[in-house]
C-alpha cells in the first residue's frame, strides 16, 4: 500500500493473521486470510522476519536470540493509523483486542437496570437527587419567580481502581503459545466486567446506608420498599407498584413513579417472563389452556425482565427487586473515570521475568442514589 514503510506493511500482515488465528478477525479479515503471506507463520517466524526487515543480520542467531531481541521496544519508529511500528506493540495491539473482546461479551446484566455517568477524580462525588426540586408557585403578572434551591440531600459516588498484571514471556513465544496473550486477555477482560456487577449487585444484595437519612437503602418502615415475599406475580408486583408510585419526596411532593425493570435470580427468571408475556393472569388459568373467564392480565409488557445467577447465590435467593427507569430516575449509577467504560492496557518491558508484562484497570465507581427508585420482594439484607 502506498504511503506506508515496509515494516508498517509487515506488522500489519502480522496483526492480521495473528488476529485470525485467535479468532477474534472481522469477516473482511477471514476473508482475506488465503492472501496474507503471515497466515501460517508462527510467532517465532513471525519474530525472524521482523527481525529482516528491520535490518538486523540474523547469520548464526538461534531462535532463543532472536525472540528475544524482537521482544525489545524500539521507541525510533514511528507509527501509522495508531498502530506502532514494534513487534511488542503488535502483540500488545492483539492482546487488547482480546481484552475489549472479553469485556464487551461478558454475560453481564447490570445494563439493563442502571445508569452510567462519569467522575474525573477519585474523590467523593456528590450526587444531586433531582427528584427533590421544589414544587412550583404560581408567578403573579409582572410578578418575581420565587428562587428555589435544590435540595442538599445528596448520595455521594467514588471511583477506584480494579487491575491485575500478566506478562508475555520469551518462551511463549518460542513455543508458539498464542492463549498468553488472546485468552488470557479475553478472560481478563470478563474478569473486569465481572468486576463491575459484582459491585453492583452488592448494591441489591448486601447492606447499603444511605447518606439522605443513614437508614438502609431497603428499609420496610422508613422506606416502604420491603415488599411482602412471594414469587412474581400480579398482585405483587401491583403492591410493588403502589409502593414506588405513591413514594413523597422530603417536601412532601408525590413523585408518581412506575417500576420499569425487574430483577431476579434464574430461579424466577421463568415466572417473571411469562408473566410479562401472559395476556391472562397466569394465577387463575385453569391449567388446562382454556383462558376462557380468565382475569386479564394487566401489568402485561410493563416491564422488562433481567435475571442474574449473583441472587441464586444469595443467602435470600427468592429476593426479586424492581426499580424504576434508569434512563429517566436516579437508581443506581456505574461512575467511570472519564467516562471511559472499557478497560486499560499498559506494556513495559520485563524486569522479573524474561518478556513483556501488561497491566489492565478499570477506574469505576457504584452507588444507590435513590431509594425511592428500587424496591425489594423478599428479605431485606441484613
Amino acid at each position: 500500500e502506498s504511503g506506508k514503510t515496509s515494516m508498517e506493511r509487515t506488522l500489519e500482515g502480522m496483526g492480521e493473521a495473528l488476529e485470525i488465528r485467535a479468532g477474534i478477525a472481522s469477516d473482511e479479515l477471514k476473508a482475506k486470510a488465503g492472501q496474507n503471506e503471515f497466515t501460517g507463520m508462527t510467532l517465532s517466524e513471525m519474530a525472524r522476519e521482523y527481525m529482516r526487515v528491520k535490518g538486523v543480520g540474523l547469520q548464526g542467531w538461534d531462535k532463543t536470540r532472536i525472540v528475544g531481541a524482537a521482544l525489545q521496544r524500539d521507541v525510533t519508529e514511528t507509527t501509522f493509523n495508531s498502530v506502532v511500528a514494534d513487534f511488542p506493540a503488535l502483540l500488545a495491539d492483539v492482546a487488547n483486542k482480546s481484552l475489549l473482546r472479553g469485556y464487551m461479551e461478558a454475560p453481564e446484566t447490570w445494563r439493563g437496570f442502571c445508569s452510567t455517568g462519569s467522575v474525573t477524580d477519585f474523590k467523593t462525588n456528590s450526587r444531586p437527587n433531582m427528584s427533590m426540586f421544589p414544587d412550583l408557585e404560581t408567578v403573579a403578572e409582572n410578578g418575581a419567580f420565587p428562587l428555589k434551591a435544590v435540595t442538599d440531600w445528596a448520595e455521594s459516588i467514588t471511583a477506584s481502581t480494579k487491575g491485575a498484571r500478566f506478562s508475555i514471556t520469551r518462551q511463549a513465544l518460542i513455543n508458539d503459545d498464542l492463549s498468553s496473550f488472546t485468552k488470557v486477555p479475553m478472560y481478563m477482560g470478563r474478569a473486569a466486567a465481572r468486576a463491575v456487577g459484582d459491585d453492583v449487585y452488592a448494591i441489591l444484595l448486601t447492606i447499603q446506608t444511605m447518606a439522605e437519612d443513614s437508614n438502609p437503602l431497603f428499609d420496610a418502615a422508613n422506606h416502604n420498599n420491603v415488599q411482602t415475599a412471594g414469587a412474581p406475580s400480579v398482585s405483587t408486583v401491583d403492591e410493588i407498584r403502589v409502593a414506588m408510585g405513591t413514594a413523597t419526596d422530603p417536601s412532601g411532593a408525590t413523585l408518581n413513579l412506575r417500576p420499569a425493570k425487574l430483577v431476579c435470580g434464574l430461579g424466577y427468571e421463568g415466572t417473571a417472563a411469562t408473566l410479562r408475556n401472559a395476556q391472562f393472569d397466569p394465577d387463575t388459568a385453569d391449567g388446562s389452556g382454556n383462558t376462557s373467564g380468565n382475569r386479564p392480565n394487566w401489568v402485561a409488557g410493563t416491564f422488562d425482565v433481567i435475571a442474574d445467577a449473583r441472587i441464586d447465590a444469595d443467602a435470600n435467593a427468592t429476593n426479586w427487586f424492581m426499580l424504576a427507569d434508569p434512563a429517566m430516575f436516579d437508581g443506581i449509577e456505574v461512575a467511570f473515570l472519564n467516562g471511559v467504560e472499557t478497560p486499560y492496557l499498559e506494556q513495559r518491558d520485563g524486569f522479573t521475568i524474561d518478556g513483556t508484562e501488561y497491566k489492565v484497570r478499570l477506574d469505576y465507581g457504584v452507588a444507590a442514589l435513590d431509594w425511592r427508585t428500587i424496591q425489594l420482594n423478599g428479605t431485606a439484607p441484613i
